[in-house]
């Protein structure tokens, strides 16, 4: 996919998700947020997300490297654990707790493929 088809992708999840808040979409738009290095933007679209969809693992991934992008470690920590007995996948646990640790520790970008499907979205069904 093409930058600009990308960008086209995400302007229309944007866009979903502005006339209707309960779309689960919320979270193409947090991790869109995230992307662009603006966790701030991001937070309160997956704390708003959250309170109607809280069981959704895509995004309490986004959440937990938001906060971990924000410095909120343990938080994001307790975050990935939770998901932990959503998800029943210890490997993408540890994966995710680790790269929070990178986050913190380096403050290294992060990057999504949104057109891959993460394992916990494929355990999820």
């Amino acid at each position: 996919m093409t930058h600009n088809e990308e960008k086209i992708k995400a302007d229309k999840f944007a866009l979903i998700y502005e006339f209707n808040e309960n779309s689960p979409l919320f979270s193409r738009v947090a991790a869109k947020h995230l992307q662009n290095s603006e966790p701030e933007k991001a937070l309160p679209i997956l704390e708003a997300g959250l309170k109607k969809h809280p069981d959704y693992p895509t995004a309490l991934i986004i959440y937990s490297l938001t906060l971990a992008k924000l410095r909120n470690k343990e938080k994001a920590k307790e975050i990935i654990t939770r998901l932990s007995d959503i998800i029943n996948s210890e490997e993408t646990v540890i994966y995710y707790l680790n790269k929070i640790n990178d986050i913190h520790e380096s403050d290294v970008e992060i990057n999504f493929n949104l057109e891959e499907k993460n394992e916990a979205e494929i355990n999820e069904n």
